[in-house]
């Protein structure tokens, strides 16, 4: 299915909303546009997508309580809002908003998701019983990548983010093949809603994001996965098993269809290539920082 992805839409809106896919440089990308908006304050935020049936939010501390918007009303009200919402809650939170997303080859964020989770500590602290779910990283990968209590942060979480809460991706589990056509129909149309998408594999991110923002605009380095301690290190290379493989392509099938759709329209023939040296480089650079190597 061929689908042209526009660049620069709606610009009568003043409001930006940037759904912020997990571990796509979301902050990086927040605080370039908070740079280059004059006088925008970044408002970032959680809605209920991300949490499968998890509903112990009471457990969380009060700062990380204040950044969860469960209904759309809760969402705040700014020119720039940046956040891990689904689809659904910007387009009824902010119904004539500019909607930007960045992508990541999928193989390579689910790389990143699981030694991001895997590196934090006293991050969880405010997490309460959430906590729980973000230490099941510190097991295998193939564990990681089984457990459906989890599949809500690592089942093609770009589709899911997209149509969230269709065919039951409000609940633990996986996407079942039988939902799986259906699934990516539904995301495949929601992609044209949106006045840009861009691509963290693209070496003129930055510059499509200053065109179309109309302003210059430079992406710095933040929050980026650090080595990991002692206690959590792990020889990513024996974690890629044929299982485990397996398991990532399963948990990308989705979200890879949809990379190459918007990838095909930006690098043409390369998209293959460039998916490919994607994911060889997340390998590169997650077996060193899992085996705590600065």
């Amino acid at each position: 299915m061929s689908t042209s992805f526009p660049t620069c839409t709606d610009s009568s809106s003043t409001s930006i909303i940037f759904l912020h896919v997990p571990k796509c440089a979301g902050i990086s990308i927040s605080s370039a546009f908070a740079d280059a908006i004059t006088n925008s304050i970044v408002k970032t935020g959680f809605d209920r997508s991300l949490y499968g049936e998890f509903n112990d939010f009471d457990s969380f501390s009060p700062d990380v309580l204040k950044t969860l918007h469960i209904t759309t009303d809760q969402m705040p009200r700014e020119d720039f809002v940046s956040g891990h919402y689904a689809f659904s809650s910007i387009a009824t939170a902010y119904p004539a908003a500019r909607y930007v997303t960045v992508l990541r080859e999928p193989r390579a964020r689910l790389l990143s998701h699981w030694a991001f989770w895997r590196s934090l500590h006293d991050e969880l602290d405010g997490l309460g019983a959430w906590a729980t779910y973000v230490r099941k990283a510190r097991g295998s990968l193939v564990d990681f990548l089984s457990d459906p209590e989890i599949a809500c942060q690592t089942d093609n979480v770009t589709t899911r983010a997209l149509i969230w809460p269709q065919f039951g991706t409000s609940q633990s589990g996986f996407i079942t093949r039988e939902r799986a056509r259906s699934a990516l129909d539904a995301a495949r149309s929601v992609l044209p809603r949106f006045s840009l998408i861009g691509l963290l594999e693209d070496c003129d991110l930055a510059m499509e994001l200053s065109t179309w923002l109309g302003t210059p605009l430079k992406i710095p380095r933040l929050n980026e996965t650090r080595s990991m301690r002692l206690d959590v290190t792990i020889d990513l290379l024996r974690e890629l098993t044929p299982n485990s493989l397996d398991l990532i392509h399963e948990r990308t099938r989705l979200d890879s269809e949809l990379w190459m759709e918007v990838a095909i329209e930006k690098f043409g023939t390369q998209a293959t290539s460039v998916a490919e040296d994607a994911f060889t480089n997340a390998i590169t650079k997650f077996s060193r920082l899992l085996g705590g190597d600065v």
